[in-house]
């Protein structure tokens, strides 16, 4: 496509590219034929493991051979990468990002463990890649500073996101240090916050001024598309579907609100002060279940199991899930439907996953996925409809995962459609999630908010 050879060309005329392009844009194929044109021998993809089997689909179509470095004893990790590097021919190597921190040794620094760059990562590779770079914006975790400071050796380094600043425009420094060093002028995060921030009291907002120079930098090092810059992918249609709650959810959802305590089933009360429970607490009860996960309304369910038998008959659907007690529930109930279906959650891995994906491709109707597990470098788009059980506290994952069902060339609109529990927090989390600009700590703020509205009248 056009945007592609356009991406190609800015890569091989820049040392260390950046590439922020939406969901479905084929950024990935774009690296694979950097890589070819430069004529590249070790390359590095650094990503998420979520994110493999759509590495491992390009590059097979394209004819390269890679190795894939995680889920293994760290000497036989260690033999993979020396592998790759010491190979006369092109090998991929594909490591995630907790494979890095499994690499790097551990010392005594002022009486803390920290984590050291490995010595792999000190090598002269010829490329290294960090596909959803937005995994080291953080230059104070561990990954965030093992990436920052090594692979200064690699003749290209390249960042891939969709997405580069989910929680405000500091994401973008640890990423650019990693390509260049220093970001406008800057080596150091806490500069670099220091100059351009000011302190809110719960985040850091752009001193004046700062966000277009920010915006402006990022601009010219970085090649950016949306679907809407190219005149590709399709438009979402959006769709609200309300279950009621019945009397058992009303009555846990007034204890949990005004006592933190709830009654279970077997008339046993348990209670908490933390307010992250209380929350969770909330969120399985909207969803059909006691804070211990046992059923008590099956009315998500039914609606989910109505629209693929009535509307969405023959229709290939992808529905998301918080929890994986609400994920079993619909599995059981397609099963006795005899509705084909997949399911990725955490316990789905590796080739198991990639099994998955192809039969939900190939043949199975629907997929069954947490959000969590499933938001980067899955293709979904032989379906044209999204369910969501429930939500994520999380814009960026919601974004994510509404991307996984668009492809460039498709044409037809596709449907995201929410089931929410009337009078339960579903309604408050719905109403949060579609702000992409709430950072972590926002969005938690305004759902606080919003229910003490609700339940309180505060």
């Amino acid at each position: 496509m056009p945007h592609q050879k356009e991406a190609i060309t800015y890569a091989i005329d820049v040392i260390h590219p950046a590439l922020f392009c939406e969901q479905r844009l084929g950024k990935t194929l774009a690296v694979i034929r950097w890589v070819q044109k430069l004529n590249l021998r070790t390359v590095v993809v650094i990503a998420p493991k979520t994110v493999f089997e759509a590495w491992q689909r390009e590059l097979t179509q394209e004819g390269e051979r890679y190795l894939i470095a995680c889920d293994m004893p760290l000497g036989k990790r260690l033999g993979v990468i020396a592998q790759a590097f010491l190979s006369l021919r092109r090998i991929w190597l594909l490591i995630n990002y907790e494979g890095i921190t499994a690499t790097a040794p551990k010392a005594i620094v002022r009486r803390r463990k920290t984590r050291l760059v490995p010595e792999w990562a000190n090598l002269p590779w010829d490329a290294v890649i960090m596909d959803e770079s937005t995994k080291i914006k953080n230059g104070l975790s561990h990954i965030g500073r093992i990436c920052r400071l090594g692979f200064r050796h690699a003749k290209h380094r390249a960042i891939l996101t969709g997405m580069p600043s989910p929680e405000g425009e500091t994401d973008l420094f640890n990423q650019f240090a990693f390509l260049h060093d220093d970001f406008l002028g800057i080596d150091n995060w806490w500069d670099f916050r220091n100059r351009f921030f000011v302190n809110a009291g719960f985040r850091w907002i752009p001193r004046k001024g700062a966000a277009k120079r920010i915006k402006t930098e990022v601009h010219k090092l970085a090649f950016i598309r949306r679907r809407i810059d190219v005149g590709l992918g399709s438009r979402k249609i959006y769709q609200n579907r309300y279950v009621d709650a019945n009397p058992k959810q009303r009555i846990l959802n007034k204890q949990i609100m005004r006592e933190f305590a709830a009654t279970l089933q077997n008339g046993e009360t348990i209670e908490t002060k933390n307010v992250l429970t209380q929350r969770l607490w909330l969120s399985r009860v909207a969803g059909g279940f006691t804070p211990e996960e046992e059923p008590i309304n099956s009315a998500k369910r039914d609606e989910i199991i109505s629209l693929l038998t009535g509307e969405l008959a023959g229709e290939k659907v992808v529905i998301w899930f918080r929890f994986l007690a609400e994920l079993r529930c619909v599995q059981e109930a397609l099963k006795r439907r005899r509705i084909s279906c997949v399911v990725v959650d955490g316990s789905v891995t590796g080739e198991r996953r990639s099994a998955a994906i192809r039969e939900f491709r190939q043949s199975a109707r629907v997929m069954l996925a947490i959000g969590k597990c499933a938001q980067y470098g899955i293709d979904c788009s032989t379906a044209d409809t999204a369910i969501y059980y429930s939500n994520e506290l999380s814009g960026e994952i919601r974004a994510q995962s509404e991307d996984r069902i668009i492809h460039p060339q498709k044409k037809v609109p596709v449907l995201i459609i929410d089931i929410l529990t009337r009078k339960s927090i579903d309604e408050d989390i719905r109403a949060l999630v579609s702000n992409k600009n709430l950072n972590g700590t926002l969005f938690l703020m305004q759902l606080d908010k919003r229910l003490l509205r609700r339940w309180l009248g505060v």
